[in-house]
């Protein structure tokens, strides 16, 4: 993992919260970032979701299982995404609000720090673009309102042209496998 990447990562978790869009094109580097996200958040005492697939999780593991210590472990949860985004069936933007929600007010509710990394998957992207839209409109309101910091991941190749220019406009910060950006830049 490089350095830069890493302080970038730490800089952003000592925030009031962001809603971070990653467009990443290396699954390598991908769970790279992943792990360095869940580090800076372990390292103080954050409580993180990774709503990852089953293909995906087992690299994200791996790659963190010698980094620290079993207490730590205490600190990450994952989810799978499928489930996260599909649990009562077709994907509805309320549902996966609900859903989030659950699994997140007991740490709320606990003033516990919570931070997330969510790897959005659907089918065909181009034809679920304004459900898409309305999702991320919903995660920006409640990142804000709740300071939480989320991570909304898309394998940047899989992601239409007509996507890009809309997701931007409801995330504060852009970031790829090398770098991330501030959108006000």
């Amino acid at each position: 993992m490089k350095q830069r990447m890493i302080e970038s990562i730490e800089g952003l978790q000592r925030t009031e919260g962001g809603h971070i869009l990653y467009y990443f094109r290396d699954i390598e580097r991908y769970a790279d970032n992943v792990v360095a996200f869940i580090l800076s958040n372990v390292k103080l005492e954050h409580h993180i979701l990774i709503i990852e697939n089953d293909k995906i999780t087992p690299l994200i593991r791996n790659k963190l299982k010698p980094l620290i210590i079993e207490e730590q472990w205490n600190y990450v949860h994952f989810i799978n995404n499928f489930d996260f985004y599909f649990t009562y069936g077709d994907f509805h933007e309320a549902a996966i609000l609900s859903y989030f929600m659950k699994i997140a007010q007991p740490y709320l509710d606990n003033g516990t720090s919570l931070r997330a990394w969510s790897h959005v998957e659907w089918g065909h992207l181009d034809t679920t673009a304004c459900l898409i839209e309305r999702v991320e409109k919903m995660a920006d309101e409640q990142t804000s309102a709740l300071g939480l910091t989320l991570v909304c991941a898309y394998e940047v190749d899989r992601l239409p042209d007509t996507m890009k220019d809309t997701l931007v406009k409801h995330h504060q910060f852009i970031m790829t496998d090398e770098k991330i950006i501030s959108t006000d830049q």
